[in-house]
């Protein structure tokens, strides 16, 4: 009987703790969270990007601060990253219509600047370049039919795939 007293002591002290630390966890990550949006605010983007990235250590299964990186990203001019941070959102989170919004007008910023490259002045192979673009058409195909299934009357949704020549036919290889 002491033996079963003193191991629920053990079990009950062991929860108290591990919510105390959890606790901290989640004050950690609200401090870091409000620096990054005062960074934001300030035009701190690299800052801000560091903020995200250690409260995304601290919980990574946290779509949102994913998709707040993502934009902080794209405000700082990296395409890349912004769109590797909305991927990891969209995993976490495929309800959320943001998300897709968000990687969709990254998408569109980062094709229209290696559209508007010009191939002779690169210094890469311009098939390399070429499958960019697809490889960047492609995903924003994605992007945009992830909208169009969480809200099928989209307008925007449907008015971006019209208007960049992204249509049913082209996606479905008819």
């Amino acid at each position: 009987m002491k033996t079963r007293h003193l191991s629920l002591c053990l079990v009950v002290s062991a929860i108290a703790f591990c919510v105390q630390g959890c606790s901290l966890l989640a004050t950690r990550s609200y401090i870091l969270l409000d620096a990054a949006k005062k960074k934001l605010e300030q035009g701190d983007f690299a800052g801000a990007i560091r903020d995200y990235s250690q409260a995304i250590e601290l919980e990574r299964g946290d779509g949102a601060l994913y998709h707040l990186r993502g934009l902080a990203r794209e405000i700082h001019g990296d395409f890349e990253g912004s769109l590797q941070d909305f991927d990891r959102a969209a995993e976490l989170r495929p309800w959320d219509d943001a998300v897709f919004r968000n990687s969709v007008n990254a998408r569109l910023a980062l094709l229209d600047v290696l559209q508007h490259l010009a191939p002779d002045n690169l210094v890469g192979d311009p098939v390399l370049f070429r499958m960019q673009i697809v490889t960047t058409r492609i995903l924003l195909i994605r992007d945009l039919d992830g909208l169009i299934k969480i809200d099928p009357k989209d307008a925007w949704a449907h008015g971006e795939r019209g208007r960049r020549g992204l249509n049913w036919a082209m996606h479905r290889g008819r």
